[in-house]
């Protein structure tokens, strides 16, 4: 969460970030698992297991990365059935809308059948739409916390990050959250 775009990004390796967000003006410590687009079952299995929150990520211009998308979401449902509405399927590159392989309304749709909200997203136009992302999630997260009285971790998946269109809505938070956030591929 640098707030700005990491042109020489390395997608190649597995790394862990930790942040301080601020959310509703209390801050929350999140540990973010980048993850490559290798992942056994085993790995996955390790990340889903220690995380709440999953974003799962593809990129428009590449229909792959939306079913492999769709796999993980799958898989997460499947190791964490109620798993659903702390996931957020979210398409990368929308800046790049004239390389676009990937039809909008397949991957809402996509988002639809895994229950999950759904947003695109361009991290090259800046921090802004992934940390709106960020904090949507894990307002929607910690309400769900606090009437569940679970305790709050998170896991993403990363390729890139953010633009503004979340297909449902988000929820207050008023308590205090430490998150782990793996990012899946």
């Amino acid at each position: 969460m640098t707030k700005r775009f990491i042109g020489e990004y390395d997608s190649s390796n597995d790394e862990t970030w930790k942040h301080m967000a601020l959310i509703d003006e209390e801050h929350v410590p999140l540990e973010i698992n980048d993850t490559t687009g290798e992942c056994s079952e085993e790995k996955l299995d390790l990340y889903v297991g220690c995380g709440d929150v999953f974003i799962i990520m593809y990129s428009i211009t590449d229909e792959e990365s939306l079913e492999h998308a769709r796999y993980l979401g799958e898989s997460v449902q499947r190791k964490k059935p109620d798993a659903s509405e702390n996931i957020v399927l979210v398409g990368t590159k929308a800046d790049l809308e004239h390389l676009r392989r990937v039809d909008f309304n397949s991957a809402q749709e996509t988002a639809n059948d895994l229950q999950c909200l759904f947003q695109e997203i361009s991290i090259s136009d800046g921090y802004e739409q992934v940390e709106k992302l960020f904090q949507e999630l894990l307002r929607r997260y910690s309400k769900k916390s606090i009437t569940h009285k679970a305790p709050v971790k998170s896991i993403l998946k990363k390729k890139q990050k953010s633009k503004d269109n979340f297909s449902k809505s988000s929820l207050g938070r008023k308590k205090s959250m430490h998150n782990t956030v793996p990012i899946v591929e």
